[in-house]
């Protein structure tokens, strides 16, 4: 009897080992996985946020598109502008008159004087072509039967 008690004490000390280790390697499993998943919810993280950084900095550049663009717009319209307004002032024989620079017509939109009066860019774009009057003239007769 004593010699299985001993044999049943060896065996039962060599489960508790192999159980011991059993849980140490198991516990080791669980925390390593939830390094994992931590390391994969900061790298999520990361990527989510370099996302949003390439997002912002595409809009940063469209934005900057947006305003050379706009920028550009402005000098071919502040040129017209400035042309037709020259030469409305050559062919009225005007010298009391003033035109804005272009940084004052782009920021504040101050227009051009002429003998006191404003003058927009519409204003010196319109073309007084007689035929376009007659035109007018006759859709206006047209439209309200005068």
């Amino acid at each position: 009897m004593a010699y299985k008690s001993k044999n049943l004490s060896i065996g039962k000390a060599r489960l508790q080992g192999a159980k011991t280790n059993t849980l140490s390697a198991l516990n080791d499993a669980i925390n390593s996985q939830a390094e994992f998943n931590q390391g994969l919810k900061d790298m999520q993280k990361n990527q989510m946020a370099r996302n949003k950084m390439g997002q912002n900095l595409s809009q940063l550049y469209t934005m900057s598109q947006y305003s050379d663009f706009s920028k550009r717009l402005a000098k071919d319209e502040y040129a017209k502008y400035k042309t037709n307004f020259m030469s409305m002032v050559e062919t009225d024989g005007v010298s009391d008159y003033t035109f804005p620079t272009e940084d004052e017509w782009y920021k504040s939109r101050k227009y051009g004087t002429m003998g006191g009066s404003d003058y927009t860019p519409s204003d010196v774009n319109m073309n007084f072509d007689d035929m376009d009057i007659e035109k007018l003239n006759l859709l206006m007769r047209t439209k309200y039967g005068k």
